[in-house]
């Protein structure tokens, strides 16, 4: 082949296997062994199923041609053989010989609507299949007689969408599970003597949509059901008693689409593990806790429709199946890392150990982790044990021994060795959430003291886990903040209530008290954090205005403040020392965490980026001298440096590796870099030759990225990024920002005109405009016309004319003289599903090439804006991204689509001359000169290198 790419993924989400062979949406999988081999049956909408072999992730024989739409599958054994089983759209079930690839007897026929799932089991030695379907009834067949067992189950009057076999006190059973947000139990124990399933007792009632999957497995001695819904809920119930064993977990819930598609039990890593698929993920979870294990697996580029999990000694493998036509392989082992937690992180506590600097935090996922700032690794397993969320968090270091205590929304505080992650001791008495902890000395040995939303506070022994005398209670509303001192042999406690009712006492000695009102200072007033300044117990409240001030708690005298600059409410705030001087930190919903001197309330530097979504204090510490701040946002903590306010290498967990944009540029000292854009919009730089990052990243300015590039002018390379508040440019050899231009907005280029830099970005009602990088002050009138969302916008020079191109989803690609404003001739249409892409590019002529949602490319001639009849081989899904460079001599097109397959196109000849499946969906793509070629995809950077060889020869060929 004349063209060739080598290439690498930078990424820590880990690369799956990819598995192309389906020409429509893939419903349904089903995984067994061939021959001692692990397969995996895939039924797609195509009418056909397809075998692959899990090992060399290869298609075993041709497909099996069921003729409709497949809508469910199945693996068994009959006899010496095992069978495949397939539900269609029609409500027949075929049955086919997998080794030999061929249909085995007749169809299992009876149903009269859509068949939605398939179970294959024995009663006695009996192999039985049940089937479910949108028919509204279940129904048993005997699978060598291919004779249906008694009557249909029909309770249910509604869809069935899921049904599973099992036993309950030695009797068969089967469950199933429908639109009537109903499970039914039926006893199967008459069926081989002719008799019909009966419904077992009563229903299991309140999933809170449609039952979407259901699940028999055991559960110790138990045997419970896994039942999912169409709101994402998972929950587990105890078959026997009828009753749903703790509370359901958020399985699958976003914005778009909920529900829990399918359920599969099994063992990983020698523990019982639940499989759960949703639209946009799948998820493990541990069978006993209901736990999630590791990150969700992402990577589809459409809704995922269901998975299954291969349980074997030698592999633990997950397969997905999605209405992107593919299959997808995934490692469990080696795919789900425990990278971090996977909710948001709630509460934070630093500790320094022998110079070590040490975090805990806690989160909703109902575990803390412990970690080492320095290394930004886990210092220990995580603390597993709360059966709800992490609330509070406490570290605390005596005689050497380092002891962590946890709060949680179980009303239990747990102490734990966080090295090891091995439980010390669980702490019961609360009867409401455990908000806040702490641990200090009390006559020289340790304690815990504890606050809840009981409205009690709670001092434990540590040694004996016993409570220390009675609950200390008489507090008006539930405690929410907390903090002690230590006083000689005795501890003071300063606390706040929900209702703001801020309290000292000593816990011990004279027994000194206050209580004051924040009411009696202002009405508006509100906490965010207390804390000990010195020896004065002090309450950090927000006020009209979301300015901060400090409070004595004991006299209701001001002490520090305002601290005045936040343009939204207050959500916390921490007191802590840098370089010896006291500093406040507060959090907004600004997005914004400040750090104030407390002693002048000037601010102390440029505001931290963050997010309102996680109202975790910032927490002070130290990584070798250096002052940090440690900040909780929505899916990551981040640290920074408090001296440069610029973040300090990665976040500790929950990063989103999904790339949005990616550009390359060169340094000053002449290397090939790419920058690109997360999904959350952060920005990172690598180096192109070892992947490297060459700089700390540069963070979000808001919930997402909404474009990115880079251009040199005569300083250097600059970036120019878009969001929400607005575009910023900066400079990439300091990584200082240089200029911020008001103004939510998207798909920003840089394109020089007239000796100076000029940005061109889309704003909110799909207008363009063009602005002066130097100045921010438009060159020309807002370019207005598109009637719906601008996906991708190229400038360009055309003799005399200064031109940008926009494509839009309305159908059109629309050309702009950039002196004035005004459209450069008519629009170019004919993209009936959407103008997705646009790249110009010097050939023969001046062209324009757009992609659209139909994954063709037209080629446009700029002299007479026709299309110029070029005709190449159409993409599988929409367009997403087009680049043109001379490579080589060359000029060189490369394109890609939604579904991850990306094209090189030598333009002098006559076909495509190379294909890639990257594998996940491409988003964007940056290519150089020097055939570097850098694919955003949804699972990370793709960095490539295209190789020419015999060029000459196979174009004089064609």
């Amino acid at each position: 082949m004349p063209w060739s790419a080598s290439w690498a993924w930078w990424s820590t989400s880990g690369v799956h296997r990819l598995l192309s062979g389906h020409t429509n949406w893939i419903q349904c999988t089903a995984v067994g062994e061939l021959d001692g081999r692990p397969v995996a049956v895939t039924g797609s909408v195509d009418g056909t199923a397809l075998v692959w072999d899990l090992v060399s992730q290869r298609k075993i024989g041709e497909a099996l041609p069921v003729g409709v739409a497949v809508s469910a599958i199945a693996i068994g054994d009959l006899g010496d053989y095992t069978v495949v089983l397939t539900g269609g759209e029609d409500g027949s079930v075929r049955i086919w010989d997998l080794s030999a690839g061929q249909e085995y007897g007749r169809p299992l026929t009876g149903h009269t609507n859509r068949v939605e799932s398939i179970a294959v089991g024995t009663l006695g030695d009996h192999p039985v299949v049940l089937t479910a379907s949108a028919d509204g009834t279940a129904r048993i067949w005997d699978l060598g007689s291919r004779r249906q067992l008694g009557k249909p189950l029909s309770a249910h009057r509604r869809t069935v969408n899921d049904a599973d076999l099992g036993e309950l006190d030695g009797r068969p059973v089967a469950i199933t599970g429908g639109d009537d947000q109903a499970v039914y139990v039926w006893d199967l124990s008459g069926l081989l003597d002719g008799g019909d399933a009966r419904v077992d007792g009563s229903p299991l009632l309140g999933s809170a949509g449609a039952v979407t999957a259901v699940s028999v497995a055991r559960r110790g001695d138990r045997t419970v059901a896994l039942v999912g819904d169409s709101t994402g809920l998972l929950s587990c119930w105890d078959l026997l008693d009828r009753r749903q064993l703790g509370e359901p977990v958020v399985a699958h819930n976003s914005y778009t689409a909920s529900g829990v598609h399918s359920v599969v039990t099994g063992r990983f890593k020698a523990r019982a593990v639940a499989l759960t698929c949703g639209s946009e993920d799948v998820r493990l979870w541990d069978l006993n806790s209901l736990q999630q294990i590791g990150q969700p697996l992402r990577g589809h580029v459409e809704h995922i429709m269901a998975a299954a999990l291969v349980d074997r000694a030698d592999a633990s493998l997950a397969v997905t199946v999605s209405g992107d036509r593919t299959a997808r392989i995934w490692d469990l082992t080696t795919e789900q890392p425990e990278e971090g937690h996977i909710r948001e992180v709630v509460e934070m506590a630093y500790c320094d150990v022998r110079g070590r600097p040490l975090l805990i935090t806690g989160a909703e996922d109902g575990t803390a982790r412990f970690w080492d700032l320095r290394t930004r690794h886990q210092a220990g397993p995580p603390m597993e044990g709360h059966s709800g969320s992490v609330q509070a968090v406490a570290l605390h270091t005596s005689g050497g021994r380092v002891i962590a205590a946890t709060g949680g929304a179980d009303t239990t505080v747990r102490l734990w060795d966080p090295f090891s992650g091995a439980a010390l001791g669980v702490l019961t008495g609360h009867t409401n959430v455990v908000t806040c902890v702490a641990i200090g000395e009390l006559d020289g040995e340790p304690v815990v003291v504890s606050g809840s939303e009981d409205g009690t506070v709670r001092i434990w022994d540590i040694g004996s886990g016993a409570p220390l005398g009675p609950p200390i209670a008489g507090h008006i509303g539930g405690v929410q903040h907390l903090a002690l001192r230590q006083s000689g042999p005795n501890l003071d406690i300063v606390l706040a209530t929900s209702s703001g009712h801020c309290y000292y006492r000593e816990v011990a000695g004279p027994g000194r008290y206050a209580h004051l009102s924040l009411e009696d200072y202002t009405p508006s007033a509100g906490v965010v954090g207390v804390a000990f300044h010195g020896d004065r117990p002090v309450v950090l409240c927000s006020l009209e205005g979301h300015d901060v001030h400090m409070l004595d708690a004991t006299s209701m005298a001001a002490v520090a403040g305002p601290f005045h600059g936040h343009t939204e409410m207050v959500l916390s705030s921490a007191l802590g020392r840098v370089g010896g001087k006291a500093v406040v930190a507060t959090k907004s919903y600004d997005d914004t965490v400040r750090l104030w001197d407390l002693a002048t309330a000037t601010a102390l530097g440029p505001p931290l980026e963050a997010d309102n979504q996680s109202t975790a204090a910032p927490v002070f510490g130290q990584i070798d001298g250096v002052p940090v701040a440690v900040v909780a946002h929505r899916r990551m903590v981040r640290i920074w440096d408090v001296a440069s306010a610029r973040p300090m290498g990665e976040p500790l967990c929950g990063v989103d590796w999904r790339a949005e944009s990616a550009s390359i540029f060169r340094t000053a000292a002449d290397r090939a870099v790419v920058a690109v854009e997360d999904h959350d919009g952060v920005i990172r730089t690598h180096d192109l030759d070892d992947g490297r990052q060459v700089a700390d990243p540069i963070t979000a300015m808001a919930d997402f990225g909404l474009g990115m590039t880079t251009a040199p002018i005569l300083e250097g390379s600059v970036l120019v990024r878009s969001g929400r508040p607005g575009t910023e440019v900066w400079s990439l050899a300091d990584r200082k920002r240089i200029a911020t231009r008001p103004g939510s907005s998207t798909n920003p280029r840089v394109h020089t005109m007239d000796g100076g830099s000029v940005v061109v970005s889309v704003g909110g009602d799909y207008e363009l405009h063009a602005w002066d990088l130097d100045t921010q002050i438009p060159v020309c009138k807002t370019m207005t016309g598109h009637t719906a969302g601008v996906a991708s916008v190229r400038t360009w020079t055309y003799g005399e004319v200064e031109l940008a191109a926009s494509a839009s989803s309305d159908g059109t690609v629309r050309l702009w003289d950039l002196r004035t404003g005004s459209p450069w001739g008519e629009p170019l249409t004919g993209h009936e599903t959407g103008a997705r892409a646009i790249e110009f590019a010097r050939l023969d002529r001046d062209i324009l090439v757009s992609g659209a949602g139909d994954g063709r490319l037209r080629f446009w001639d700029l002299a007479d804006r026709r299309d110029t009849g070029v005709e190449l081989e159409t993409f599988p899904s929409s367009i997403t991204a087009i680049r043109v460079a001379h490579i080589g001599g060359s000029p060189i097109l490369v394109a890609g689509d939604r579904y991850g397959q990306m094209r090189l196109w030598d333009t002098r000849s006559p076909r495509w001359n190379l294909a890639l499946d990257i594998g996940s969906g491409i988003r964007d793509i940056a290519l150089d000169e020097d055939g570097r070629v850098c694919v955003a995809t949804d699972m990370g950077v793709v960095a490539l290198r295209v190789n020419i060889a015999a060029q000459a020869k196979e174009l004089s060929a064609g």
